[in-house]
């Protein structure tokens, strides 16, 4: 939920109200006769798009999404978290809401339809029941974006057909905003029409992508990659250069600019690789390990260990990220800080990369941390090699029952020599102790 916390959870979704929604259910309540009408009426406008959203999300989890609710000026909004949906269970989850606002207004016709009311109560019920979730919910279902039915449509015409999902979109949103304005119904034009706006731009988008998968920018893109990977970084950059020039779409675009900047950083040209990254656009665009990069080849190392350490504090983390984490550690002369890190994210390390850290903290006289490390890698792993080298570190650390008992372990998997031991300085601090000298006899 935008990393925020929520105000309340249901059903163990979390849910948060901002103040724009608070304003809106407060223009519904003015509009009722009384003031204990008017209060009825902002309850049952919040309570029916509760129920909407909580329909989407419920249904979204049992697909295997996290979702969260947030309510806003417009109504609401059903994040899913990090989940793939197939197009079928997309649709499934955008039908969920207006259909739990029918099971809603249902239920008030049921329990209300023997009672004795008068006419503010009966007029209440009707708005309950005929405007918030029979009528709101039938505008729901209209094929209109960002509204459910326009959910639905995109779900059913897929990706690849997107630009009829738009134009769909467009027209019978235009269609709804004129009848609005004909009713005199102004939120009905002003909603709907602000679709049919955000129709228009979709369908220009969606040309956009046509053209420049036509022109062939995709594959483009996927030359220039590998081209860095080949660390052909001139190749590369001639790619990524055309992309850019003709690229119709922000995505495109972004990705050759991204390509340029790894291709300039990758011939040691910091200060045009920050240039290049400057045009992708939003920053966020932009993966931390890029940014890091970069700024390391711009000279700022210590911009990209804050890049870095941020992203990390998220909690994203990879095998590049934290290679070249530790590696800006180590060369600023943290070396404890760098095994620090090596060690909490040994899993995501290559092994050879772990044992480079290792011997860097052994020569560095970081002893109890390189113990550390080597017998975490060698419960990731399970290489002799580890537990010799948990073994030397720990004997250098002075830490005698621990580096007999490593030790031990080492001989017995033949990772180390025993004639060799006794004339070994990484274990001089052992050599008094008897047990030290029955392993080595």
């Amino acid at each position: 939920m935008l990393g925020r916390p929520p105000h309340f959870s249901l059903f163990g979704i979390p849910v948060r109200i901002g103040g724009g929604f608070l304003l809106t259910v407060l223009v519904f309540g003015s509009l009722g006769p009384t003031p204990t009408a008017g209060a009825v009426r902002a309850a049952i406008v919040f309570v029916s798009i509760l129920v909407h959203e909580l329909g989407h999300a419920l249904v979204a989890r049992a697909f295997g999404a996290r979702p969260s609710i947030e309510m806003h000026a417009l109504g609401g909004l059903t994040h899913l978290g990090e989940v793939s949906l197939t197009r079928a269970r997309h649709a499934l989850v955008s039908l969920a809401g207006p259909f739990a606002g029918f099971a809603l207004g249902l239920v008030v016709w049921l329990a209300t339809r023997h009672l004795a009311m008068n006419p503010v109560q009966r007029e209440l019920v009707r708005f309950a029941v005929e405007w918030v979730s029979l009528g709101w919910g039938i505008i729901n279902l209209l094929p209109v974006l960002p509204f459910d039915g326009g959910q639905v449509l995109a779900a059913a015409l897929g990706p690849r057909r997107i630009l009829a999902t738009a134009i769909i979109s467009t027209v019978v949103g235009a269609l709804v905003a004129v009848l609005g304005v004909l009713a005199w119904q102004p939120f009905l034009a002003f909603f709907f029409g602000a679709s049919a706006v955000r129709g228009i731009a979709l369908a220009r988008r969606a040309l956009e992508a046509r053209s420049d998968l036509r022109a062939g920018l995709d594959e483009a893109i996927g030359k220039a990659r590998e081209a860095l990977a080949r660390e052909a970084w001139g190749d590369a950059m001639v790619i990524a250069d055309d992309v850019v020039r003709r690229a119709k779409t922000l995505p495109v675009r972004n990705a050759g600019w991204t390509a340029l900047a790894w291709a300039h950083a990758g011939k040691g040209e910091g200060a045009q690789a920050r240039e290049a990254l400057a045009h992708v656009t939003p920053r966020s665009a932009i993966d931390p390990y890029t940014i890091a990069v970069v700024e390391d080849a711009a000279g700022a190392p210590e911009r990209a260990r804050g890049v870095l350490s941020a992203a990390r504090d998220l909690g994203l983390r990879s095998p590049e990220m934290t290679r070249l984490l530790v590696d800006l550690h180590a060369r600023d002369g943290r070396l404890d800080r760098a095994v620090e890190i090596a060690i909490e994210d040994a899993a995501l390390l290559p092994h050879d990369d772990g044992r480079a850290v290792l011997a860097a903290a052994l020569e560095g006289g970081q002893f109890r941390q390189a113990a550390a490390l080597a017998d975490r890698m060698f419960a990731l792993f399970a290489d002799p090699r580890d537990v010799a080298d948990e073994a030397r570190a720990l004997a250098r650390a002075r830490e005698v029952e621990p580096a007999l008992r490593a030790l031990t372990r080492a001989i017995e998997m033949g990772a180390l020599r025993v004639a060799e031991l006794a004339e070994d300085p990484d274990f001089a601090s052992l050599r008094d102790d008897e047990r030290f000298r029955a392993l080595t006899s």
